[in-house]
């Protein structure tokens, strides 16, 4: 039998000013699998992201097992597109790239495929002050992905993108997980999307996690259902 790879987040709490933001939140997460973390505003997503990518400290543990070995998660082997994209404003689409290229070992053919997938090689002589939301988008996204890492963290990806672009950008995210063997983490509000690009979901709300699922075909009945019953169960403790 072979054994299961995977990112094991372990009692993971974080607080800010005393009040825990997430609460010893644990969950699994399957190597080279698209996983979507759905949960409303303020569920705690953009946290346990930055806990993922060493921005903050936390308490608990986040670690890999590979067949019988375990090991903490090593913060250089993870990218991350978090909160709003941040760019050199004035610089063109092409200058953000190669500054992007410079801390990540990726050659220039597979940045210049990885453009060609994501639709931006005609805008970049463009600056980044000129290009539309959902262009600046894509080229945060193409940012985040020169750096050739395992596990890839994408924070409401989608924001701006068209129909076409969502697409393409779902057709893409399959190619590196189910080809490459990548890991994407994805959290979208669009429940919809996320039964089409993903392949498992983990439900969370109030900094806990409140389940996991490997059925995505009816993310929303799920979601709803988990999320009211989190709700009784707190009136229930008032």
């Amino acid at each position: 039998m072979k054994a299961e790879n995977y990112y094991f987040i372990d009692n993971v709490s974080k607080e800010f000013s005393k009040q825990k933001v997430l609460k010893n939140f644990k969950a699994k997460i399957p190597k080279g699998n698209i996983v979507g973390l759905l949960g409303p505003n303020g569920a705690g997503k953009t946290t346990l992201f930055k806990c993922l990518l060493g921005l903050y400290n936390y308490t608990g543990q986040i670690s890999i097992h590979e067949a019988s070995d375990r090991k903490l998660l090593d913060k250089t082997h993870v990218a991350g597109m978090v909160g709003e994209p941040s760019f050199y404003e004035n610089f063109t689409v092409k200058d953000n790239l190669k500054i992007a290229m410079v801390y990540a070992d990726t050659s220039k053919e597979e940045v210049i495929n990885l453009i060609k997938k994501l639709d931006i090689e005609y805008y970049l002589d463009k600056k980044i002050k000129k290009c539309s939301l959902g262009m600046r988008q894509r080229v945060a996204i193409a940012m985040t992905l020169i750096k050739k890492s395992d596990l890839i963290l994408l924070d409401e990806p989608t924001n701006g993108l068209d129909p076409e672009g969502i697409r393409d950008l779902r057709n893409f995210l399959k190619d590196i997980c189910h080809k490459e063997g990548k890991t994407v983490l994805i959290s979208s509000h669009i429940l919809s999307e996320m039964s089409l690009v993903c392949d498992r979901a983990i439900f969370m709300n109030k900094g806990k996690c409140l389940g996991k699922s490997d059925n995505v075909n009816d993310l929303e009945d799920q979601y709803m259902k988990l999320i009211n019953e989190d709700k009784a169960n707190f009136k229930e403790k008032l």
